[in-house]
């Protein structure tokens, strides 16, 4: 069809990857705590490294993250150290298109989580992924964390083959060649 000037707009395959190298990450307590936020985005957690930072809370808190750009939410992983505790997901999910930035709040939505894990990847998944700028995560006692990761998608529009191939200057070149 494209022969026909129609634009042949190609399909966006995304898959999910660790958005959190985008997020800019706070923390705030009820308690006191120990380390610093910083830790927990820096790839360092027991079983990958044996000098993995931790960030306690003695009786809980909430770790904030943002995005400049609208991305997908799938799941939260956090490694959790030695205190059993209740974590808790809350998502404020982008109403409208996320190529014009969707910036009403639509509603918020939440996945809890009790299993008591120690030592390990607890998962929060969400039934399907959020368009989200922020959302939470919140220990309801005692914590330690090791590492937290976003796993979702980064916001991809579909472009035409010839906004495609323009960006390329050897497509560019090749065309040449061939007429």
């Amino acid at each position: 069809m494209a022969a026909l000037g129609w634009p042949l707009i190609l399909p966006v395959i995304q898959a999910m990857e660790d958005v959190t190298p985008d997020a800019i990450t706070g923390a705030t307590g009820y308690s006191p705590r120990t380390g610093h936020p910083s830790v927990l985005v820096d790839g360092q957690y027991p079983g990958r490294t044996d000098t993995a930072s931790v960030f306690t809370w003695s009786r809980g808190g909430t770790l904030t993250f943002a995005f400049e750009q609208t991305v997908k939410v799938q799941e939260v992983r956090a490694y959790v150290g030695e205190y059993a505790s209740r974590y808790v997901l809350t998502v404020e999910r982008v109403d409208g298109d996320a190529a014009s930035g969707g910036t009403d709040q639509a509603c918020t939505g939440s996945v809890a989580d009790s299993s008591g894990r120690v030592s390990d990847w607890v998962i929060l998944r969400l039934p399907e992924p959020w368009a989200t700028r922020s959302f939470r995560l919140s220990a309801y006692s005692k914590a330690s964390l090791y590492e937290v990761q976003i796993w979702g998608y980064r916001t991809v529009h579909p472009i035409s083959l010839g906004r495609l191939k323009a960006s390329f200057p050897i497509a560019r070149s090749a065309d040449a060649l061939t007429r």
